[in-house]
């Protein structure tokens, strides 16, 4: 390659790297950091606890038989948990999508889930929500004694004085 003089007279050349060498300088990125070990990295089956899912995806965990499964089945359940409701693909132990179109389709109902004004308001405790315990001692206390026409003429008339 032939030396191009420069404003200042002096000589320059340009040095050839290969792409090898081009690639082995850029892959250098200095000491990895260790990462943080945090308590749901350090718990045996993180999936299966409640706690360390968000308040919007712990409406979603419905689990009341982990006590009735072995440790194998604990061990799935964890990482289905974890992939398919919190969207964590980095757990240890085996993983359950493997698909990048599986792991795009968890992530999409993790974004559907966390944009939901429903279960924002319900995390937040701005919605109470109503047991269905509840419910039933109300409707019983109401309207198990009365006469589902009745009642409906009566609000209809009460509708009709307003107006």
């Amino acid at each position: 390659m032939a030396s191009k003089k420069s404003k200042s007279g002096k000589g320059s050349r340009k040095s050839k790297q290969t792409k090898s060498q081009a690639k082995k300088k850029s892959s250098k990125r200095g000491p990895e950091k260790k990462r943080r070990i945090t308590r749901k990295d350090a718990s045996q089956y993180p999936g299966l606890n409640e706690k360390y899912f968000s308040r919007i995806k712990q409406e979603y965990y419905d689990i009341d038989y982990i006590n009735k499964l072995s440790s194998e089945e604990k061990e799935w359940l964890s990482s289905f948990m974890e992939e398919d409701l919190g969207a964590r693909f980095n757990h240890k132990g085996k993983k359950i999508y493997k698909k990048k179109s599986k792991k795009r389709e968890s992530y999409d109902r993790n974004n559907a889930r966390n944009r939901d004004i429903y279960s924002i308001a319900k995390a937040t405790g701005k919605i109470s929500d109503v047991s269905t315990e509840e419910a039933v001692s109300v409707w019983e206390d109401n309207y198990v004694n009365e006469n589902y026409e009745d009642i409906l003429i009566e609000e209809l008339d009460k509708k009709n004085k307003k107006d």
